[in-house]
């Protein structure tokens, strides 16, 4: 539940395709700050999301991921940068096209390969974790954008086992280990060596992070076991619990063939058992304990009081349990030979061949050698008789007895049910000493027509006690039991034999899938029956549900597909149980289409065996189905804006689903908050509080929930002016050339205009005043008016023009040189003023005057030559006049 609440939590994917394909965004490539939201079940041209829905990486470690491009879209432009918990991003990478920026403090630490969209970060670290936006632009800006987050885990670290037990006893105990290891999230599994271990709910359970082994096998903790955890695949160090078992299968082996034994002779004898710790050994003598406590039990030059039977008694001091060795009789005999002639006891098998040797004393020369069988009386008949060239064989034994006299081999067969009984056999030398033995011959039956049978034609697991049956012709028989290849170990409880029947209690799904067959055989001959198979029941167990989404919000109207497996034999029934009530549906796949808001609950699986009649059930799914926002409208103010005196709400609403969140943006950048633009506290209003004329532009609200997004745009008109105003065109001209002036003026709605000229109302009414050939008239004054009929505001702008004569526009003097020639010109004024002062010339003296006269008129035309009409009016007729002026008075009064 804790980790369905977190994946409800987390922030889910949104697409910004929508009717248009992709939204294009009207913005500066570098001035782009747009946190689009990108959702996985929305009816879009790109459902796929751009980023993967949850990035999972190692603190310390590297995390790789891939951008997933929809077909057909050039990227030229690639964005990815973190989202605080406020919903602000900041940078982190660029890709422009040709170069990638990296921005503090991942600097270093991301890569990218625009040739197959992958990004790199890390090394993580734990403030790494969170939500990232990712943006892809093609050059038309057109963009694709989603959102990730990134969970940066704590690194698996330390795993190790611990058992409750220091150690085990076969049968007998139960062991918890519990695997402990430092990270997050962690889940566990167990190896048996490199065999996963696998949970039957029974002998071995699974909890979390701990192994339950009931009633321990000495296999289950051999393994050695190990940890495995499953984020980074973490193994921890091998662990080997010590688990006692046996003794078992005591076995004791004599150093002889022969039981029967020469006085005075050794005795050797060997003891071994399987059992954990080594088991104590004991021998026993007719029932006694021997003081002897070792495995080899030696008796040297032997006496008539040695006979008997002897055994071997293992005890393990863990398990508390004891077991016996088979027992060996000893006959111990005074003779000068004491080995036999002949075996003292020969097996066959009817319709085959029976060997054996005659055993010649040391010494002993051969002449003569006699075999008869000896009836149930103690009467002897003929059957066999070598005088040292020739043998005899007497019926009815023609054609069956050969002897070879270099090694003293006697061959019999084949064999009939009557050559069974007692035989004689003597050797004689030339001096007719003889040595004779009996011996019985035994003819088996061959073994045939073994087969497996059962008590129960299936069984089940953990409930069925299963007893098979060897069944045989022949002689002497004992069984052995394989499965598959390996023999079957009884343990006296779960597995246990009983001459030919195998009984398995509480059978397991793998006692019987060997297949299993049982081997027949005497100590001549085994026969191995055919396969036998019995069907074992179980589960069902691991019942496992698969979701076709990875966020488990879905988007109303959208599809459902959910499918189960359980593990069991035979296989499990199927029902699908949604908010507790079971489903029509019966098939391992629930498809559920057009989903409706009253679907939202828990879905779970449940698995049914028909035949071990148990209930399992999957984990439990909570879905939620929710109404994607459509239908988004931005309403506006109904009047006309003014700038710096009205004020502006715009509201964003959606006509269906519910917004998680509001988005403005102005122009496609985000929208810009301060003291006087404002958003109510669910963001569906904005206000701007006496609005500017930079107020005006294209304002956009993003509604986002979990399973989609929409957006829809308001352009938002501020009038201002005319302000600004001003009149561009040329100040000066030549005669007969055109004129433009152009008023130009800021202002919305666009101002109507009026001109003057020189204070005269002209009947233009356009921004644009053309004279299109100029005379000497038009020099003068031109005024530009501009009015706003909204604001009710005029402003006015004028321009002076002065038109020259034909070819006095382009022969000027520099600025630099006018200016210099008319200082020159005022200090030769002055000085020749200031001479005509000092001298105080008389009144009378005309010829004085005419010479001051002269001189005026030579500066006067050098100045007038210099610099044209440039400078006429500061060096014109007027310092001339002057001197005419008063010489003409001092000439009147002069007497001349």
């Amino acid at each position: 539940s804790s980790e369905l609440t977190r994946q409800r939590e987390s922030p889910q994917h949104i697409s910004v395709c929508g009717p248009e394909r992709h939204t294009e965004l009207k913005m500066h490539l570098y001035s782009l700050r747009v946190p689009l939201l990108l959702l996985t079940a929305i009816t879009c041209c790109f459902c796929a999301p751009l980023l993967p829905l949850k990035i999972s990486g190692v603190r310390g470690k590297n995390v790789t991921f891939s951008l997933t491009i929809p077909a057909g879209f050039n990227v030229n432009t690639v964005m990815i940068n973190p989202v605080s918990s406020t919903g602000e991003s900041s940078d982190m990478f660029t890709f422009n096209g040709q170069k990638a920026t990296v921005y503090p403090p991942y600097t270093d630490r991301v890569f990218y390969n625009p040739t197959n969209y992958e990004f790199r970060i890390g090394p993580l670290t734990s403030t790494d974790s969170g939500e990232y936006v990712g943006t892809v632009m093609s050059p038309e800006l057109k963009a694709v954008s989603g959102r990730s987050t990134l969970e940066v885990l704590e690194p698996v670290a330390e795993v190790m086992v611990t058992s409750d037990l220091p150690e085990a006893v076969e049968f007998n105990s139960t062991v918890i280990l519990t695997c402990s290891a430092k990270g997050s999230y962690l889940s566990y599994t167990w190896l048996n060596g490199s065999t996963p271990v696998v949970a039957d709910g029974k002998h071995f359970i699974l909890n979390g992070s701990k192994l339950i082994v009931t009633k321990v096998l000495r296999t289950d903790l051999r393994g050695p076991i190990y940890c495995v955890n499953n984020l980074e695949s973490v193994t921890s160090t091998a662990f080997n619990l010590s688990v006692s078992y046996g003794p078992e299968m005591v076995t004791m082996e004599p150093s002889f063939d022969n039981p029967i034994l020469k006085k005075g002779s050794n005795l050797t004898m060997s003891c071994s058992a399987v059992s954990s710790p080594a088991a104590e050994l004991k021998w026993l003598f007719n029932g006694a304990e021997l003081p002897q406590k070792s495995a080899v039990l030696t008796l040297t030059n032997l006496e008539a009081s040695r006979n008997g039977n002897y055994s071997c008694v293992a005890y393990n001091s863990k398990t508390k349990r004891y077991a016996a060795s088979q027992v060996v009789t000893i006959s111990i005999i005074p003779c000068c030979f004491c080995a036999p002639l002949l075996p003292l006891k020969i097996s066959g098998v009817r319709g085959k061949n029976v060997t054996f040797s005659l055993t010649i004393p040391a010494g002993f020369v051969v002449n003569t050698v006699l075999i008869n069988p000896v009836s149930s009386t103690g009467e002897s008949s003929d059957m066999f008789t070598f005088n040292g060239q020739k043998a005899t064989v007497y019926p009815p034994y023609t054609d069956r007895v050969f002897y070879n006299p270099t090694n003293y081999e006697f061959r019999i067969g084949p064999l009939t049910s009557a050559d069974s009984g007692e035989y004689v056999g003597t050797v004689m030398s030339p001096e007719l000493k003889a040595v004779s033995g009996r011996s019985t011959l035994e003819v088996l039956e061959p073994v045939a027509e073994v087969t497996v049978t059962s008590d129960l034609p299936e069984a089940v697991e953990f409930n069925s006690t299963v007893i098979l049956t060897c069944s045989a012709k022949g002689s002497y028989l004992s069984y052995t039991w394989l499965n598959g290849s390996t023999p079957v170990v009884a343990d006296g409880k779960h597995f246990i034999l009983n001459g030919s029947k195998l009984i398995v209690t509480e059978v397991l799904r793998t006692d019987l899938r060997g297949p299993i067959y049982c081997v027949a055989k005497n100590n001549l001959e085994s026969v191995t029956s055919t396969a036998f198979n019995l069907s074992v029941s179980y589960g069902p167990e691991m019942v496992t549900m698969k979701t076709s989404f990875d966020n488990p919000i879905l988007k109303k109207g959208s599809n459902l597909t959910l499918s189960c497996s359980a593990v069991s034999s035979p296989a499990a029934e199927l029902k699908w149980i949604f908010n507790g009530a079971e489903l029509p549906q019966k098939s391992a796949v629930l498809t559920l289409t057009n989903l409706e808001e009253n679907q939202n609950g828990n879905y779970s699986c449940v698995a049914y065996n028909i035949k071990t009649k148990r209930y399992a059930a999957s984990q439990v799914v909570t879905i939620s189905i929710i109404q994607s926002v459509s239908g988004t409208n931005i309403t506006g103010p109904t009047s006309s804006l003014i700038a710096g005196y009205s004020m502006a709400n715009l509201t964003c609403k959606s006509s269906m689903g519910r917004a998680d969140s509001v988005s403005w943006f102005k122009d496609e950048k985000p929208l810009a908050l301060s003291d006087r633009i404002i958003v109510t506290p669910d963001k569906s209003t904005i206000s701007i509080l006496k609005v500017q004329k930079e107020d005006a532009g294209v304002y956009k609200c993003q509604l986002v929930n979990k399973v989609g997004t929409d957006t829809n745009t308001y352009l938002l008109q501020i009038n201002y002016g005319p302000e600004k105003a001003s009149i561009e065109g040329p100040k000066k001209v030549e005669v007969d050339a055109k004129v433009v002036m152009n008023c130009k003026v800021e202002s919305f709605p666009s101002p109507s205009y009026s001109w003057k000229f020189n204070d005269k109302v002209l009947l233009v009414k356009e921004a644009v005043y053309k004279i299109e050939k100029s005379s000497f008239q038009d020099t003068g004054v031109y005024t530009c008016e501009a009015y706003n009929y909204i604001t009710g505001l005029n402003q006015t702008a004028t321009h002076n023009l002065l038109v020259k004569g034909e070819g006095e526009l382009n022969d000027q003097l520099s600025n630099g040189a006018i200016a210099a020639i008319i200082i020159a010109v005022l200090l030769v004024v002055a000085i020749v003023i200031g001479i005509i002062i000092r001298r105080r010339r008389k009144p009378s003296d005309f010829r004085s005057c005419l010479s001051e006269f002269a001189v005026m008129y030579s500066i006067t035309i050098l100045t007038l030559r210099g610099i044209r009409a440039g400078i006429m009016l500061l060096s014109g007729p007027m310092p001339i006049r002057a001197v005419k002026a008063n010489c003409l008075l001092n000439f009147k009064a002069g007497p001349n």
